[in-house]
């Protein structure tokens, strides 16, 4: 059986484990929303102009 220290442990463990879930989900929701798949990046720039004849 779980001693009271032993608990007190657990319990601020959940809490820190808690805090930071909560830190990183209003972190995110506070980001601008940028869509990765549709956004062009330099290399596909570089590659694109690659294939275009010049």
């Amino acid at each position: 059986m779980p001693t009271g220290l032993c608990i007190r442990n657990m319990v601020q463990f959940l809490l820190q484990i808690l805090t930071v879930a909560v830190t990183v989900s209003l972190w995110y929701r506070q980001r601008p929303v940028f869509h990765h798949s549709s956004s062009i990046t330099e290399f596909e720039i570089d590659t694109c102009k690659l294939c275009v004849p010049q």
